[in-house]
């Protein structure tokens, strides 16, 4: 086996396509990884991440230039915490977008109560305890899912007049369910 001298042969020999020095380049930069993967906690994936701070390793063979006033050790350690912090992002991202679809399966769900018998029955309970814009500012938000500021313009009011309003409707709403619930409980 070769004893190399420094980075800057290690490197010459890799981008002469010397294999026995690219591996001897993971073997020197497998600690810094690894305390890199433990670091971002992200050790529940290990074998992934490992692969791309292989990846992000080569390419910064590639593109390092002494001119940068920097050691290859700083240069790379760099680009390494610079990826780490974009799968963790990534991570952030996929995890956004399915809660999203979740969310939206949810609504679909929630969507069927509406084609439900009694779902007329119910909306004639909460219309008897609440004033007619209270019932109409809960029916467009949370049947018809309307933003509050949509609630607003159909309404001719202002924005914080619809969080007033939803707010005493829900509250109305849950003191009638928890009334029943409690009067029925005491009767059996």
């Amino acid at each position: 086996m070769h004893r190399y001298q420094n980075d800057y042969e290690i490197i010459y020999l890799i981008r002469e396509g010397d294999d026995n020095a690219f591996q001897f380049m993971v073997s020197k930069y497998h600690p810094l990884i690894a305390k890199n993967i433990r670091k971002f906690h992200l050790a529940y994936m290990y074998d992934d991440i490992y692969q791309d701070a292989l990846m992000c390793l080569h390419k910064s063979i590639f593109a390092y230039d002494p001119t940068f006033k920097k050691t290859f050790t700083r240069y790379f350690e760099l680009n390494l915490t610079r990826m780490m912090i974009t799968t963790i992002a990534r991570l952030k991202r996929r995890t956004w977008a399915h809660q999203m679809h979740e969310d939206a399966l949810n609504y679909r769900c929630q969507s069927t109560a509406l084609k439900s018998p009694y779902f007329k029955l119910y909306l004639e309970e909460i219309k008897a305890c609440l004033t007619p814009k209270e019932y109409d500012v809960f029916c467009l938000s949370e049947i018809q899912r309307a933003s509050v500021q949509l609630i607003s313009e159909k309404l001719g009011c202002e924005e914080k007049s619809v969080y007033n309003t939803l707010y005493r409707a829900k509250r109305k709403i849950k003191a009638l369910y928890d009334d029943e619930v409690f009067d029925k409980a005491k009767n059996f």
